[in-house]
């Protein structure tokens, strides 16, 4: 990279509050001194060195798949304007035939947050039965968490 090393960038992740755990995270480099390995350990990266065996890659993707948990956020909130709402809708769940209603409490042009009580967590694909201000007719679940009162509070982007 011209500005800075994978190390210097996983440093700077680190620094800046970034929650994807290190051990998924690599450089791939042709040359690694004894202190950057060190910084490196200390950080909870991996490394491969150039040139690599595409198996070793294929082996520290695999075990990164396992350790993935797409639910958890990975650190920076969303920096565009949210407008407010209160405007019940109906989904979709097109995986599962099944229709549920929720009110959407702010959107972009990305996607929106909808208060309901299903628990939307686990679905992949959503269709938007209502019109609404945002012009997603399909979303995916970005997250999901449940409130003190037993709903859920979902977040969702447009497709």
């Amino acid at each position: 990279m011209p500005f800075m090393t994978g190390i210097e960038l996983l440093q700077d992740q680190a620094k800046n509050g970034c929650r994807l755990t290190p051990m998924n995270k690599a450089v791939i480099t042709a040359y690694l001194s004894e202190s950057e390995q060190k910084a490196l350990q200390e950080l909870g990266g991996f490394y491969l060195e150039k040139p690599f065996r595409v198996k070793e890659l294929t082996q520290w993707l695999d075990a990164c798949e396992k350790r993935l948990d797409a639910r958890a956020p990975v650190g920076i909130m969303r920096r565009e304007k949210r407008m407010p709402a209160h405007q019940e809708i109906t989904c979709c769940i097109e995986d599962l035939n099944k229709t549920m209603t929720g009110i959407v409490t702010d959107y972009s042009p990305s996607g929106f947050c909808m208060q309901t009580t299903f628990d939307f967590d686990g679905a992949k694909a959503v269709k938007v039965m209502s019109s609404f201000p945002c012009s997603c007719t399909t979303v995916s679940v970005r997250w999901s968490k449940r409130t003190e009162d037993g709903r859920y509070v979902v977040g969702f982007g447009c497709d």
